[in-house]
């Protein structure tokens, strides 16, 4: 037996000896009022941004239903503090803390940092959701994901046998790491051949490469378990996922600013929540709760997080609830179900695919843009629409085009410059819209 997996798998049981799933073991209920009650008084206190916007604030909450007194905090404000550099923390030295870039999905990706403190803690909660979906050290995964650099744990868990990384839509080579037959082909005889437990991606590619599996009828013998993440999963392609690979399929809810959200159980759909990181609301646009079965703008409470405090943060994204999520048991509660990553997937002649996360890596660096949206309007034109600050440099337009025309240089790419965005019906906005139908985009809207 590989050594490494003997090391790997000594340190998961070690580590669930000593540490707790959960992150409170009593009164969920309590546990929440608490630590919003300490949130706010961070946040007052340290952070020039809430200082204002909760100048009218001065009361503590005594119930969950006191949170509604709190004004709610929108995307557009939340990206205007981050620019203006007012919502962190003073008590935090920027260097010390933990920065990532959202995908930016609304048009604006956003740099978001985090204290280690609040880090450790969604760290123990990603393992326990790890272990409910089988993404245990010691077991073969496949990551079937846009990152090609692996960080030292991963470089080791893949020297050993134990994890397979499938890049697709890089964005350093998006033509040849795109989806293609011959592609999907491909990652087929790697799966065969590495044998996996596990396997995570995006539900664009697995269905690509379930529609495969079914027709060549390919058999993955010691498949444990699917996961899913970061696009719409809609309930019928759940369904074909659990027939084709016939194992649990695993729908997990995240983001950069607030990841492992939730998740569902094995015998069931419902998205299971981190309620011991979050407390999580579901309103709709005035900010009422919203009516079991109606979709509402999902709106986060992080328990935990004191550098970039987030209360009744609208992450953008919708969810479906039932009549017990108004309970407020000491259960955890769940979403029915998630509909929101809503954007599309460009498919090309070739019949090759650009992903929607591929905008937002290449925009998030040019901080000439406030916002964008990318509109295919044919295989072979793509609309780019950018909202631009006060006296942006019309250069950076021009080398923008040149580089994506050099990345994708059979494409004929509009730049332009507007004053405002439309909404699409239900005023919604989607920063990544094609007007071609293809098959990826009829899933992704269920």
């Amino acid at each position: 037996m590989n050594i490494t997996y003997l090391k790997q798998y000594s340190k998961y049981v070690i580590k669930k000896l000593i540490q707790k799933d959960y992150l409170n073991d009593n009164n969920i209920r309590k546990y929440q009022i608490e630590k919003i009650n300490d949130i706010i008084d961070n946040a007052k206190l340290n952070s020039s941004f809430y200082k204002e916007f909760y100048k009218d604030v001065n009361f503590k909450i005594e119930s969950l239903d006191d949170v509604k007194k709190l004004p709610i905090l929108k995307k557009d404000i939340f990206k205007n503090a981050i620019k203006n550099n007012t919502i962190l923390s003073n008590n935090y030295n920027k260097k010390d803390l933990l920065c990532g870039h959202t995908t930016g999905s609304t048009g604006t990706p956003l740099e978001m940092c985090f204290d280690k403190g609040c880090s450790t803690l969604r760290s123990q909660v990603q393992g326990r959701l790890w272990n409910d979906m089988g993404i245990l050290p010691h077991k073969r995964l496949v990551k079937i994901w846009r990152d090609k650099n692996l960080n030292k744990v991963e470089q080791k868990l893949k020297d050993a046998g134990l994890l397979l990384p499938i890049s697709v839509g890089d964005v350093n080579d998006p033509l040849n790491s795109a989806v293609t037959n011959e592609k999907i082909l491909s990652i087929i005889n790697e799966l065969q051949n590495f044998n996996p437990q596990v396997i995570r991606g995006y539900v664009s590619s697995l269905y690509s490469i379930a529609q495969l599996v079914e027709k060549l009828n390919v058999k993955f013998n010691s498949l444990e378990s699917i996961v899913t993440s970061a696009e719409y999963l809609p309930e019928g392609i759940w369904k074909y996922f659990e027939e084709v690979f016939n194992c649990p399929v695993y729908n997990l809810y995240g983001g950069t600013e607030a990841p492992s959200i939730a998740v569902n159980k094995k015998d069931t759909h419902n998205l299971k929540l981190s309620e011991d990181l979050y407390y999580i609301e579901v309103l709709d646009e005035n900010g009422n709760d919203i009516k079991p079965g109606e979709q509402g703008l999902i709106t986060i409470t992080d328990l935990h997080s004191k550098a970039t405090p987030l209360i009744r943060y609208q992450i953008g994204d919708m969810a479906i609830v039932d009549e017990r999520f108004y309970e407020l048991s000491n259960n955890f509660r769940y979403f029915v179900s998630v509909e929101g990553r809503t954007n599309d997937i460009f498919e090309l002649e070739d019949g090759s695919l650009i992903y929607s996360h591929l905008w937002f890596v290449y925009f998030r660096t040019e901080n000439w843009i406030e916002k964008f949206k990318v509109v295919q309007e044919s295989k072979k034109r793509i609309n780019i629409k950018l909202l631009v600050v006060e006296n942006y440099n019309h250069n950076s337009l021009i080398e923008l085009q040149k580089k994506i025309n050099s990345i994708y240089p059979n494409l004929n790419f509009v730049g332009e410059i507007v004053d405002k965005f439309d909404l699409e019906n239900g005023n919604k906005f989607r920063s990544v819209l094609s007007k071609i139908e293809n098959k990826f985009n009829r899933i992704n809207k269920g």
